[in-house]
């Protein structure tokens, strides 16, 4: 839109130009006969070509509305053809009349991902997801926080209290963090994994980290989310609300602090 507008104000600038040179007596003293005509023709040209572009970039705002959003699926394209041109939105084609099957009924949407078969996030519309192979990697712009939660098989399900001592505390002793706060991972009133949330060092910035995993019949899922700054209940809780959507064979995690 706005690229549309700077291009009609040059447009009209340079015809005010035109003009106001036409006007000016002083501009053709001296000159020539032949000359002038050749000055007109070639202002004259200018013109033309000038009034084409004109059109052209009225024809595209007219397929606009007032708050920036296209209103026409097809318009002309301005080059005296008279041929035609799909408008888009966010790179979307528009057209002219609904392309739906037959008889089709809307479906009232649950909000649901399905990452892989038997395993479901449902992330609220503030949240940006992407599915990568097993993965489904989120980002919530407005309060910059980035997370992935993995699927994969397991053949074994570990003891809760062995995935702490032998998994999650060996990890972050590794990486020279202390001070971890676990939480256990429930489906209904039976813990199935542990998460882990801790201040971090990212680029040398202070960060927010809360991460997990939990196994259940042949699933594991492990969810790494993150965000920089100090640790805030806000960001806290969307980490949580999307965490509680987590459903693994219709049985739906919970976190409960």
């Amino acid at each position: 839109m706005k690229k549309r507008i700077t291009c009609i104000v040059l447009i009209l600038t340079l015809l005010m130009t035109m003009l106001t040179g036409c006007g000016d007596e002083g501009r053709f003293s001296g000159m020539k006969k032949s000359e002038i005509i050749t000055e007109y023709e070639n202002l004259e040209s200018a013109y033309n070509d000038l009034t084409e572009q004109l059109v052209q970039t009225q024809n595209s705002l007219d397929a606009l509305s007032k708050d920036g959003t296209v209103n026409e699926a097809i318009t002309t394209i301005g080059d005296g053809t008279g041929r035609f041109t799909f408008n888009s939105t966010d790179s979307k084609i528009i057209f002219p009349n609904s392309f739906v099957y037959p008889n089709a009924q809307p479906i009232v949407p649950d909000g649901s991902i399905t990452i892989t078969s038997g395993v479901t996030v449902s992330p609220s519309s503030t949240w940006i997801s992407r599915i990568n192979g097993s993965a489904l990697e989120l980002e919530q712009s407005t309060n910059k926080i980035s997370g992935t939660i993995k699927v994969n098989s397991i053949t074994e399900q570990l003891p809760v209290d062995q995935l702490l001592t032998d998994v999650l505390q060996p990890w972050f002793d590794s990486v020279s963090y202390s001070g971890v706060t676990y939480t256990d991972i429930f489906v209904g009133t039976t813990s199935f994994g542990k998460q882990a949330e801790t201040p971090i060092m990212i680029d040398s910035e202070n960060a927010y980290l809360i991460c997990g995993m939990v196994g259940l019949g042949t699933y594991s899922v492990t969810y790494v989310f993150v965000y920089r700054g100090d640790v805030d209940s806000t960001k806290n809780e969307l980490v949580k609300s999307i965490i509680n959507t987590i459903s693994i064979n219709g049985n739906t995690l919970l976190i409960q602090n």
